[in-house]
């Protein structure tokens, strides 16, 4: 079948090889001086003398908008950035412009043409868009209801005249680079960066060339809108050799909207895409959804999409007419996507149980002839969504040698004519694409065997109790209910078996001790018992076996049943955002631990954490190496984050597992909106924090706690308060947040004591010298403090962490790490809490507070703690309990201790602190 006629490629513009200094005009670096009518002066008095180059040199040029001329070429040397205001005066008066496909005044492009010919935007400098100030006018934004609502401005023919913004207070914000009615356009070789909105927008141009060009924007959880080239109703278009790293459909091919398109009626066409990278984003290659006069004749070949949503996309909706057809995209290789590899919709915008509106069945736009061949995916969510119309499918779609692996079956429904031919999809046991996956080195892979089947009975999940992140769950119940199953298939040339270990790791918060009894699954017999005294998500349980056990384990199954008490004890099961790591698995640790195999375990969803006072220390962990400049802790920051407070898909847990999607969920639950706030301090969902601040306010002490106040205070309050007031500027917060430092000094410490809590009615003090408590109080007293300047950091407060660092590092054991209880050395060691205190110790000391004498305490501690790491990165040794009972006692001196993510992040922030 053909569905491709070969076009000719544009025609490159034609620019006169002439030279205009942007210094000679005027214009002054550093950043800090407003460069933008130098920058103006600089290309009309070069149209004036028939086009040229307009020379960008080394350095940072503050500007406002600049607008182009004809046969103007702006260059930009190497070491050159034009960093645009964060100001929106500056890019007043508002210009013709289009958004969402309608046609509107608003303010100025970064970058503006309107109907000129042969420009450029050359050289291999950055164009920084300093997005960071735009970005939050996404959550409030009256002005795009008359763009995007059902009743916008093209829908109600309103006249272009009145259809006008340029106002903080619509909230509408401009796109980056948008030429308009432009001929024979290239932009090539220099870097966008944090766009406001959509980076590339070129509307109704004809011999446009993007080429080895590279758009970076923030994921979408921070840089809304941040679509990376998108040519909208234009014809010639080549774009080829970029990277494009962004925020939401990283290549997308649009042709308008709706009246305004429909009247125009200027299709998309002749377009050519090739050897492009697409690291993230929402689409790979995709075309619509505004697409209404049409997109055809489109070849795509030969680029590769990593961690995008979808690989290839085609989107639309009842109601937008127009057509898309005679499309050919081939030779894309796909790693890592997160919902389908190949999508094909009719229902942008939909769910599978939301119908169309019945009014826009009378524009519904004809998607057919579409082949898509030579297609490799290593996993997906989902490998083909293929969704046509009942009465409108879609047509003549044919797919050729396409090798997809993923975890949910493909959807095919409204199709006319559809042809497969050698598609081959392969079933994914775990889908553990969804959160970006660590790179399992080889020998790790080896040692793990996760069960290939696994058999629980049927029990109602508790309907006040919601698994993190979506998990699949099953159940280890009573016996007498019935066992759990864990099954292994034969492997294939296996060798010698050595002694491992069973791991389980818990779905949701559990209170209740729980021992689960572990035998043969075939004989019964018992081998041995996981006590759980608490069970808290992620948490990850280990029964040792021997030699024969495992030998009979992988040969007969294994059965898992509690013996105390009748609720059952939920574990993760294969299933959505379940890396293999966090699966029913037996694992055997013979080789040596390395601090690598560590950080790609945890820079993944297997450190995913209940959105509390868990989770911030996973978080601050993965943020001080994304500092470092880790790729895979940056991307994870965002996908853990993303998992809590994406719009509409996000959810969150409180500490005991009920949703509290719409609240901070207590005290325990601000501390993760300390990063938040560092990475996007306009962000909505910083009001839950607000929210719970106010309402656990302590009238009298300004503290926050009703009635008492808890070492975690210090982390979990104060830190993420002060992380708020830096960002925002908001003084009132900062006071708090020194407030709740200094009831927590004077009411919870002593000489030598130091209590997790404090009874405002009584005076009682609680749990003294928990390493844990101690971890929390000192890592929160710093990391506060730490946002301040030093010299506007309270002398009290910083004799408080120089007193706690002697006097944490008098009871440190011989080994470097502390036990689960300060000063009771008969008790062994309690990783968490020893990496928490350690961490903050190094901090202190990097940070001015603490006397560099104390560090090599910090690097103790981290040597000590490496002996608790698993070769594959899991860090064992935490303490299940800081409860005083005899049967937690004699826990605390067994050498049974459990793994726990939150001790991960705290040792992850210990090693980032120490590595220089």
């Amino acid at each position: 079948m053909s569905v491709f006629t070969p076009f000719a490629l544009p025609v490159p513009p034609v620019i006169p090889d002439r030279r205009v200094d942007i210094r000679d005009h005027g214009a002054r670096p550093g950043g800090a001086l407003l460069n933008t009518r130098a920058i103006a002066e600089a290309i009309q008095a070069c149209a004036r003398q028939g086009g040229g180059h307009v020379v960008v040199p080394p350095g940072i040029w503050l500007t406002g908008a600049i607008h182009f001329r004809s046969r103007i070429d702006l260059h930009l040397e190497a070491g050159a950035e034009l960093r645009f205001s964060q100001n929106p005066d500056d890019y007043l008066p508002a210009v013709l412009s289009q958004r969402g496909g309608v046609m509107i005044y608003n303010y100025s492009p970064f970058l503006y043409a309107h109907r000129c010919e042969d420009i450029s935007i050359t050289g291999a400098g950055l164009l920084n868009g300093q997005g960071q100030s735009w970005w939050p006018w996404k959550h409030s934004q009256p002005g795009m209801s008359s763009i995007q609502g059902p009743d916008n401005f093209a829908a109600l023919r309103t006249p272009l005249e009145e259809r006008v913004f340029g106002t903080r207070e619509a909230g509408v914000r401009p796109v980056f680079c948008q030429p308009i009615e432009c001929k024979r356009v290239l932009i090539e070789g220099v870097t966008f960066r944090d766009s406001p909105s959509w980076t590339l927008q070129p509307v109704w141009c004809s011999d446009l060339i993007i080429r080895h060009s590279t758009i970076l924007n923030p994921p979408s959880l921070f840089s809304h809108n941040t679509d990376g080239i998108d040519p909208d109703a234009c014809r010639n278009v080549l774009i080829e050799h970029c990277v494009v790293d962004t925020g939401d459909d990283a290549i997308c091919i649009k042709a308008g909207r709706d009246e305004d398109a429909w009247e125009a009626g200027i299709p998309s066409e002749n377009i050519l895409i090739r050897h492009c990278e697409i690291r993230s984003g929402h689409g790979g290659i995709t075309i619509g959804s505004e697409m209404s006069a049409g997109v055809r004749n489109l070849h795509a070949h030969d680029c590769t999409c990593d961690g995008t949503d979808t690989a290839i996309r085609i989107k639309t909706k009842p109601g937008r007419g127009g057509f898309i057809k005679d499309i050919l995209i081939e030779n894309i290789t796909a790693r890592r996507i997160r919902h389908a590899a190949v999508e094909l919709t009719f229902h942008y915008g939909d769910t599978l149980e939301k119908p169309p509106d019945p009014k826009n069945l009378k524009h519904v736009p004809a998607v057919e002839n579409i082949l898509i061949r030579n297609v490799r995916c290593d996993s997906a969510r989902e490998a083909l969504h293929l969704r046509g119309l009942p009465g409108h499918p879609l047509k003549n779609v044919t797919l050729q040698n396409l090798e997809i692996h993923a975890f949910q079956n493909p959807l095919r429904e409204a199709m006319e004519t559809l042809r497969e031919e050698r598609v081959i999809l392969h079933p994914l046991a775990s889908p553990d694409i969804l959160r970006h996956p660590p790179e399992i080195p080889a020998t790790v892979a080896a040692t793990r065997r996760v069960a290939d089947i696994i058999e629980a009975p049927e029990i109602l999940f508790p309907p006040e109790k919601r698994p993190m992140a979506r998990r699949r769950v099953i159940p280890v119940a009573p016996a007498e209910t019935g066992p759990a199953r864990l099954r292994w298939k034969p492997a294939p040339g296996a060798g010698t078996v050595r002694p491992m270990s069973l791991r389980i790791v818990a779905a949701v918060d559990e209170r209740v001790p729980h021992q689960v009894d572990v035998a043969n699954a075939a004989t019964g017999e018992h081998y041995g018992a996981i006590d759980v005294l608490y069970a808290c998500p992620g948490q990850v349980f280990e029964l040792a076996l021997t030699t024969e056990q495992t030998a009979a384990s992988l040969r007969d199954g294994l059965s898992l049943s509690v013996k105390n008490g009748a609720s059952p004890l939920w574990i993760v099961a294969p299933g959505p955002n379940a890396p293999d790591a966090i699966l029913p698995q037996l694992y055997a640790d013979n080789a040596p631990p390395t601090l690598e195999n560590f950080l790609a375990l945890f820079c993944s969803a297997a450190s995913l954490q209940p959105c509390d006072w868990m989770e911030i220390c996973v978080l601050d962990g993965l943020f001080d190496w994304a500092m470092k400049g880790r790729k895979d802790a940056q991307q994870t920051v965002f996908d853990h984050l993303d998992t809590f407070l994406h719009p509409g898909t996000g959810q969150r847990e409180n500490i005991r597992s009920h949703p509290c999607d719409d609240e901070a969920g207590g005290p325990e639950s601000t501390g993760p909106f300390a990063i938040l706030a560092a990475l996007a301090p306009g962000h909505p969902a910083l009001r839950f924090a607000d929210e719970g601040f106010e309402k656990h306010l302590r009238p009298g002490t300004g503290t926050i706690g009703l009635n008492t106040i808890v070492t975690e205070s210090n982390y979990n309050i104060a830190y993420p308060m002060m992380m708020m007031a830096t960002e925002a500027g908001r003084a009132d917060l900062r006071e708090r947040a020194l407030r709740q430092l200094e009831v927590a000094r004077e009411r919870l410490t002593a000489p030598d004591d130091l209590y997790l809590r404090h009874f405002f009615d009584t005076g009682e003090k609680t749990f003294r010298n928990w390493s844990r408590g101690v971890a929390w109080y000192y890592l929160g007293l710093v990391r506060t403090l730490a946002l301040l300047p030093p010299k506007e950091r309270p002398a009290s407060l910083v004799a408080e962490a120089g007193r706690v660092a002697a006097w944490v590092t008098r009871h440190q054991l011989p080994d470097g790490l502390w036990p689960c209880f300060l000063k009771e050395n008969d008790l062994l060691p309690d990783s968490s809490g020893s990496a928490g205190i350690a961490a903050a110790l190094a901090l202190g000391v990097r940070h001015g507070m603490v006397d560099a004498s104390l560090l090599p305490a910090a690097a103790k501690a981290l040597d000590g703690l490496m002996t608790f790491m698993t070769h594959d990165g899991w860090l064992r040794g935490t303490a299940q309990s800081n409860k005083r009972e005899t049967h937690h006692m004699d826990i605390q001196r067994s050498s049974f201790r459990v793994i726990a993510p939150w001790g991960m992040g705290l040792f992850a922030q210990l090693a980032a602190a120490l590595d220089h």
